[in-house]
Formats: structure tokens, C-alpha cells, sequence
């Protein structure tokens, strides 16, 4: 009986030792690094779609990135249904601008982050080109991750917000 306790506080021990190792933050060191390399992606996701650049925004997406509206239903699986549902959307939709900002950025692992964020979306002055009037506001997660060849978008849920 005794051993079987000895083993069992042993396992606990173990367990406790290991979950924790785990579940510790990583490296802060390059952390730093990865947050800018993610705000310069989310930058670059602006730019495309105000561009409305279906190609330039959807290249910014993992090959198997998972996109979703998830009030209205939109889930969209992969850089090419990205790029073909903005695609579509570009051709019949007037100017507008994209307008992200990002929230917490949480490391999960050094080549995963996941990111709180709001989107914007404005309409265009015609006049000044300028984005102003508040069309729709998102609120969301998203989560990059480092390949090889950099950073890239593998995640987005964005859920409307109430006006």
C-alpha cells in the first residue's frame, strides 16, 4: 500500500513538474520582434483591402487559413476561398477602408500568436478619398503563425458588433 501511495505521489509530482514547464510563458526575448512582424502583416491586410486587392489581402493568409464571419454564417477554408470571396465582394462593393486594431497579443508558442482585434470598416468620402462614416464594426481573434517564408494569418473570427 505504501508503495502504490509512493508511486501515485510520485506520478502527482511528475505531472505537476511537467504541466508546468508546459504552460510557462515563453522566451519574452523574441516576442517583441514577432508582435511588430505581426502589426507590419495586419498593416498589410489594411492596405490590400483598401486597395481592393483580393490577391495582395488573401496572400497574406495561410494556405489552410480559416476564415469565418461567424454571425453571418461566412466560413471561409483556405487562401483560395479567401481570395475568392473578396474577390467577388471587391467587384460590386463602392471604396471603403479597413481600418484594424489590434488588442492583447498572447504568445502561444514562439511561432504562434493569437491576437485580439477590432475592425472597421469605413465609408469613402469621394471628395477626399478618406474614410468616415462607421459602416460596420467587427470585434475578433486572430492567430498568426511563423513559417519559413515569415509570418502569416492561419485564423480570424470576427463577430459584427452591436451599434
Amino acid at each position: 500500500m505504501k508503495t502504490h501511495l509512493c508511486m501515485l505521489g510520485c506520478l502527482i509530482l511528475a505531472v505537476s513538474l511537467l504541466s508546468k514547464s508546459f504552460c510557462t510563458a515563453q522566451d519574452s526575448g523574441t516576442i517583441p520582434a514577432d508582435r511588430k512582424a505581426l502589426a507590419a502583416l495586419v498593416q498589410e491586410l489594411d492596405s490590400a483591402y483598401n486597395a481592393q486587392d483580393a490577391a495582395r489581402f488573401s496572400a497574406i493568409f495561410d494556405k489552410d487559413a480559416d476564415f469565418q464571419f461567424a454571425v453571418e454564417g461566412v466560413a471561409l477554408r483556405g487562401r483560395d476561398q479567401i481570395k475568392q470571396h473578396f474577390a467577388e465582394q471587391f467587384a460590386t462593393m463602392p471604396p471603403m477602408r479597413h481600418v484594424t486594431t489590434t488588442g492583447t497579443t498572447d504568445a502561444i508558442t514562439p511561432a504562434i500568436l493569437a491576437v485580439d482585434m477590432q475592425v472597421d470598416i469605413l465609408a469613402v468620402d469621394p471628395k477626399t478619398g478618406l474614410g468616415q462614416t462607421l459602416l460596420f464594426r467587427y470585434n475578433g481573434m486572430g492567430i498568426g503563425i511563423q513559417t519559413d517564408s515569415g509570418w502569416c494569418i492561419r485564423l480570424v473570427r470576427l463577430y459584427r458588433a452591436a451599434r
